[in-house]
């Protein structure tokens, strides 16, 4: 079994030619001469047809409110339930917006990896397209990455954090779980790896995601133990977690992958993996 998953991810949409038509739309705003907006805002999706819409117009409304030269990415992983038809609809008559989508699903990890490759901003970030982390945390994210730091890592557990919905007993358990596991054997830095958003100095994500080999939910903390033993800035913050209900997990099959993951990272780092991905 190799690291990586390496069957062929099939596009079905065109990315380059969606990425030159937003660059003309943005002729407009400011950085058009380099084509370069401010922020690129990666939503990893997979079968979110009953939310992607109130997602997007979310997301869009925030940033445009902002005055945010920004751009969206919808890396649809593998759905089959409608959502790359009704991002890329939304897409048409928002032209910041744009879809990736493949199949067969290859994991979030992979979908945010696809993102990454595909941004053009100065700094980029992603976020759950639940938003159970409202998209309000993207103004503290640029605050901080304009500030100097490298990495800004939205944490539930910072002592500023507030539950307005928590979720059922099992997710977490199986979150708390995860935590203890992730401190023994990967990072003990950070209490919270896994909250579902983050921001990069777009140099630095593109630098760490290329070294990156967990394409499933544990790549959070991967990327986190790359940064760290880059000596990288980083930065949690505080956020109020809004629990919605989601089909996408699955407890104890990804629990064991996630597990599994977390002894691959610290394999990784014994065989120089990350090393060799750094200087390819």
């Amino acid at each position: 079994m190799t690291d990586r998953d390496n069957r062929p991810a099939i596009p079905l949409t065109d990315s380059a030619g969606a990425a030159r038509w937003v660059c003309e739309e943005l002729s407009g705003y400011p950085m058009a001469g380099s084509c370069r907006p401010l922020l690129s805002l990666i939503i990893p999706a997979y079968n979110e047809r009953d939310r992607i819409i109130t997602t997007l117009e979310t997301v869009t409304d925030f940033l445009e409110q902002g005055e945010i030269d920004y751009e969206v990415i919808v890396v649809s992983d593998g759905s089959t339930d409608g959502t790359d038809e009704l991002a890329s609809q939304f897409a048409r008559t928002h032209p910041r917006v744009r879809l990736v989508a493949y199949r067969p699903n290859r994991g979030k990890g992979f979908a945010v990896r696809t993102g990454v490759a595909t941004s053009r901003g100065r700094y980029v970030a992603f976020i759950d397209a639940d938003l159970a982390v409202p998209i309000s945390v993207v103004g503290a994210f640029l605050e901080a990455l304009q500030d100097g730091y490298d990495i800004v890592v939205a944490s539930r557990h910072h002592p500023e954090s507030t539950v307005a919905a928590p979720p059922p007993w099992k997710r977490r358990v199986m979150s708390q779980v995860f935590a203890w596991l992730v401190r023994r054997l990967v990072i003990d830095a950070f209490p919270d790896t896994q909250c579902g958003a983050k921001g990069f100095r777009a140099d630095i994500a593109r630098k760490l995601f290329a070294r990156q080999q967990i394409d499933h939910f544990s790549f959070d903390a991967e990327i986190l133990f790359l940064a760290l033993r880059e000596g990288y800035a980083i930065k949690e913050i505080p956020i109020t977690l809004y629990y919605t209900p989601t089909t996408s997990i699955r407890p104890i099959r990804d629990a064991l992958l996630m597990l599994r993951d977390l002894f691959r990272i610290r394999l990784n780092a014994w065989r120089g993996r990350y090393d060799r991905a750094a200087s390819e």
